[in-house]
């Protein structure tokens, strides 16, 4: 976002058909008018913050910024924590270094961004127009640059592209009045005005003649619509607005969180539904299908519970002479006698009582009755042997199909 000649600028690089440029009338528009998703930078109108051109000896860049902010407290009437400064470097040697310091006060430019403030739309970077127009300025050359900003004509001595002497006036009839006056000071201030170049606004194009007679220099006519968005290195966002910026970009992080974790707790939910749904349908047709197979079902057991009926009559192995015949197969030893034998249930149970010489014996008449391959049908169940009074051993057996 920057001024532009009569109002706001967006340029809005990334676009789907490269940058695109957008006019509004006020900085609240602006932000109205960005996709929430966007990062802001902000380029502020030159009248906003001071220019200054400095020189120093040779120093370590980390030490220049100190030093900057030593020299603009002694200079501008406000207090060290009431305005954000920072620098872009005109020129390093071994011996100096040339730079170009930007200062801001921080109640101007709460006033500026109010707008941004409101909507919780803080800007990433926060430079001055000045810089990106003159950057467009060739860098062997001293350019005396003129351009329209926010309703006022704005003149500057652009020094290896970057601004080192700027004004704002109120109209383009004044410019070639105060063309002397401007120049004079700035010489006195030890400023290049040796111009070999003059940059014109296309929206001051009234002011080609006058300025080409003043300066004897060729005069090239530009628009700050179409000049490169360059940023300049100088950032004067507050350290103050970085702690914001980064609460409110946790903020939105957590509210994009929730708002995803809502949106999965829905999906899940409509999931669920759609499976429960699809499971109904499923258990639906199972049950028209056992309701449509129930009278064979139900054939099906009665012939079976007729069948194991009338099984004891027609099978062999459930006789009660084969029973008799194999139980007596399984006992150990002559020793060992079947005392007693009941038959229920048309021979799906029988009941065994023996005796035994030894308890072992009468534990072994169990376990060969379990391997007898013609009882196999049947699942015994033998009882813990116990002594009677002539010391046999007496067991008692239980067979169930």
């Amino acid at each position: 976002m920057s001024p532009s000649s009569h109002g706001w600028r967006i340029n809005e690089s990334g676009a789907l058909n490269g940058a695109r440029v957008r006019n509004v009338s006020t900085l609240g528009e602006a932000a109205a008018a960005v996709s929430p998703d966007r990062e802001i930078h902000l380029a502020l109108p030159c009248d906003a913050a001071l220019l200054a051109r400095m020189r120093f000896p040779a120093t370590d860049p980390g030490e220049l910024g100190g030093m900057v902010r030593l020299q603009l407290e002694k200079t501008l009437p406000y207090a060290a924590e009431e305005i954000t400064s920072d620098f872009d470097i005109i020129e390093s040697t071994a011996r100096e270094s040339v730079l170009v310091a930007a200062a801001v006060s921080t109640e101007r430019l709460n006033a500026i961004c109010q707008p941004l403030r409101d909507s919780e739309r803080l800007p990433a970077k926060v430079t001055l127009f000045v810089m990106h127009v003159a950057a467009a300025c060739p860098r062997d050359k001293t350019v005396f640059l003129v351009y329209m900003e926010g309703g006022k004509v704005v003149t500057a001595i652009c020094e290896k592209a970057k601004p080192v002497c700027v004004h704002a006036m109120a109209s383009a009839a004044t410019v070639r009045d105060a063309l002397p006056q401007l120049l004079m000071s700035a010489e006195l201030e030890g400023l290049p005005t040796d111009f070999s170049l003059v940059l014109l606004d296309k929206a001051c194009a009234q002011l080609e003649k006058p300025l080409s007679e003043f300066f004897g220099t060729p005069v090239e006519l530009f628009s700050p619509d179409s000049s490169a968005p360059s940023a300049p290195r100088a950032d004067l966002m507050p350290a103050t607005w970085r702690k914001e910026r980064l609460r409110l970009s946790r903020s939105a992080s957590v509210k994009k969180r929730f708002l995803l974790a809502g949106a999965i707790y829905a999906s899940l939910l409509v999931l669920a539904g759609l499976y429960l749904a699809v499971m109904e349908v499923r258990v639906n047709a199972l049950e028209r299908k056992l309701e449509a197979i129930r009278p064979q079902l139900a054939f099906v057991q009665a012939r079976q519970n007729r069948w194991n009926a009338l099984s004891p009559a027609f099978d062999p192995q459930r006789f009660t002479v084969e029973l008799l015949y194999q139980i007596n197969a399984s006992l150990p030893s002559e020793s060992v006698r079947m005392t007693s034998f009941q038959e229920s249930g048309a021979g799906a149970e029988i009941a065994i009582d023996s005796e035994a010489p030894t308890a072992s014996l009468a534990i072994k008449f169990g376990e060969l009755l379990k391997a007898n391959a013609a009882l196999a049908r049947f699942k015994f169940d033998a009882t813990t042997p116990h002594f009677l009074p002539d010391e046999h051993a007496q067991i008692g057996i239980t067979g169930k199909l």
